[in-house]
């Protein structure tokens, strides 16, 4: 017997198939696009406490490989904290450099958070401006996916301080694959942060975020990219004054 076509027209519509979380690991690699469309409602918890872990674990890692350059940074602001502190005796130096990695480390695990909500922030009220539609959640989403790179960008850098001779690890730049490694420890912190903006890895999430903003936020690719541009200019104008007030 054939179905009448009211009996068709009262059956529900089949469900999209569910995506496994774990999927989207691999798809915002390959096929991101996917990832912000299916995740645009939210469901992205899982992916955000992951790449919180694992990359804490790894900057834990890499601030131990790097800790020649650390020290070596921590060397050249010496003579400014000397003069400061000229009391300070070598005990307390000594200590003074102990503090920083360990107070460095522990930051570590809040390193993702950080990023994740001021990049979430920077998307939507940005994208604003752009006729996204993206809600605040949807841009912390765009946000959290976005940052799936910089797991390879750790990886990379660890890998290197591994092969490299310790005594070229003289910059906290010298592993990375931006422009600011070649610059020399001799370069001030500014320029080295100005070069260190144009780290592949960087650009990669930098693309990551304007495809986000397109998918998720419905709005042009033009502005999708305006929006992706002006995020990583104002991150990167942070990152400089962070740099020049250190310096």
């Amino acid at each position: 017997m054939t179905s009448t076509p009211e009996v068709e027209s009262t059956r529900s519509p089949t469900p999209a198939p569910r995506v496994s979380v774990w999927e989207d690991f691999a798809d915002i690699f390959f096929a991101p696009s996917s990832v912000f469309e299916r995740r645009r409602d939210g469901g992205f918890a899982v992916a955000f406490i992951v790449l919180t872990i694992v990359i804490g674990a790894l900057t834990w890692a890499w601030m131990g490989a790097m800790e020649p350059a650390f020290m070596e940074q921590f060397n050249r602001s010496l003579d400014q904290v000397r003069a400061q502190q000229p009391g300070l005796t070598e005990d307390q130096i000594a200590g003074m450099r102990g503090m920083m990695l360990t107070v460095g480390k522990a930051m570590a695990v809040f390193t993702v958070p950080l990023i994740v909500l001021l990049t979430g922030f920077g998307i939507w009220l940005i994208g604003k401006l752009f006729d996204s539609s993206a809600s605040f959640k949807t841009a912390l989403m765009i946000g959290t996916f976005a940052q799936f790179p910089r797991v390879l960008k750790l990886v990379v850098e660890l890998v290197q301080t591994r092969i490299v001779d310790p005594a070229s690890l003289d910059s906290l730049y010298a592993v990375t694959l931006s422009p600011a490694r070649f610059l020399g420890p001799d370069a001030s912190m500014v320029a080295q942060g100005i070069a260190g903006r144009f780290d592949v890895f960087i650009i990669w999430m930098t693309v990551l975020i304007g495809i986000g903003v397109y998918v998720a936020g419905r709005t042009s690719k033009r502005n999708a990219a305006l929006v992706a541009i002006l995020v990583w200019l104002i991150a990167g104008l942070l990152a400089v004054g962070s740099s020049a007030r250190g310096a």
